[in-house]
């Protein structure tokens, strides 16, 4: 090997080494918020909220759930869904009212629905501009599909290579960016984040 190549594969390696350290400390971010567990003690509700990326929130504010916060995200997405039928009243006791809904007349199918709308309604102008990634297939990828086009945000879906091309052609109608990968089970989750982290993407997961 000459000293010339020498020095172009020392050069690549360490170009490629910079790019690499670029992409591990890329801003980014992504939430989970499990389901509320009740305490008995205490007659409430504990949100259970795991944050990760090399963005945090202040550990003094973050994630403060309170009934004026669900009341204004209610307010907030209201607009892009229309109210179901309520069925009669099943119990009135102490002033209390239930209400059934059949599940087939649900406009939005599930409370997914409700927070990818609100999740893309809360991105900064710079998040919206960079786009969203997620990991799924079927109903929620459709999910977030749609609203991409609806609030004009770019859209990444990490799928596995077997999905079925008219449903890949589905979300490219759809003005996603579709990333298919081999072992879906084990390498989606890595993979989708690698992806948010060099690209600057929003995790809606």
């Amino acid at each position: 090997m000459t000293q010339s190549s020498h020095n172009s594969n020392s050069t690549l390696k360490k170009t490629e080494a910079t790019r690499s350290q670029e992409n591990r400390i890329l801003p980014f971010t992504y939430n989970v918020v499990c389901p509320p567990v009740q305490s008995l003690r205490l007659n409430s509700f504990i949100w259970t909220v795991m944050e990760k990326g090399s963005i945090q929130t202040n550990s003094r504010t973050k994630f403060h759930i309170s009934l004026s916060k669900i009341r204004s995200a209610q307010f907030d997405i209201r607009p892009y869904f229309l109210a179901s039928r309520r069925r009669q009243t099943i119990i009135n006791k102490r002033g209390n009212q239930i209400y059934m809904r059949r599940d087939s007349e649900l406009i939005l199918e599930n409370i997914k629905e409700r927070g990818v709308i609100y999740t893309m309604l809360q991105l900064t102008t710079e998040q919206k501009r960079r786009g969203v990634v997620t990991f799924t297939i079927q109903k929620f990828a459709d999910i977030v599909c749609h609203y991409g086009v609806v609030f004009n945000i770019p859209v990444t879906i990490v799928v596995p290579n077997t999905l079925d091309p008219r449903t890949i052609r589905e979300y490219q109608n759809l003005n996603a960016r579709v990333i298919g990968i081999n072992d879906f089970n084990y390498e989606a989750h890595n993979k989708t984040l690698e992806i948010a982290q060099s690209n600057g993407l929003y995790y809606i997961g």
